[in-house]
């Protein structure tokens, strides 16, 4: 029989005062409800650092915390958006499952980025844009026949220069190296991790 109808007769009059509720206490609620829990012990188990600890002993995370316990250095290859970025040497600090990093002592080689070319704007969107300067043609200023002179005694000397067969330069970005103290780099930058014996 349902509490409804335990309290209600069949002639529909009640035969005895609903219970009346008293209002709950604050620990009793559940801890969804948004009551503040303490933590079962002294220290709060929830910490990054308390987590590698236990959380990624059966993974290949597990390779991370042996580098942190023992202070073995470690490999990073990074990426940007379209290839390989960089490589990091260091010690792991702080790592969670998301593969999100802290390195100390990191010595870093990289690429700088691309320069990006910056887009065309056609002089009808610069009339709708009047922030943007307003472009104006570069006028050639004339040479003085002496100068004139000169830049076609330049010319012939060089002219008259056995050239020596040098080999071609690959053109290419150049490697930049730094040494950082602390870095941290997001996990999804990273395309490989090496330990380093």
């Amino acid at each position: 029989m349902s509490s409804y109808n335990r309290h209600v007769s069949k002639d529909n009059s009640r035969t005895s005062p609903a219970p009346i509720s008293k209002p709950r206490d604050e620990n009793e609620l559940p801890s969804e409800f948004g009551r503040a829990t303490e933590p079962t012990s002294k220290e709060d188990e929830n910490t990054v650092i308390k987590r590698m600890k236990t959380a990624f002993t059966h993974s290949p995370l597990n390779v991370l915390y042996e580098c942190l316990k023992e202070d073995k250095k470690i490999k990073i290859w990074t990426r940007n958006f379209e290839e390989i970025r960089g490589i990091c040497a260091g010690y792991v600090v702080a790592f969670d499952k998301h593969w999100n990093m802290i390195l100390s002592d990191l010595d870093e080689v990289y690429l700088k980025p691309k320069k990006a070319k910056s887009p065309y704007l056609d002089l009808k969107t610069t009339d709708d844009l009047p922030e943007l300067p307003r472009k104006v043609p570069k006028v050639k200023k004339p040479k003085t026949p002496e100068e004139e002179a000169a830049q076609k005694a330049a010319e012939e000397a060089a002219a008259k220069k056995p050239k020596k067969n040098k080999k071609k330069k690959r053109k290419g970005r150049k490697p930049y190296q730094r040494h950082l103290k602390h870095l941290f780099i997001r996990g999804d930058n990273i395309i490989m991790v090496a330990v380093l014996e």
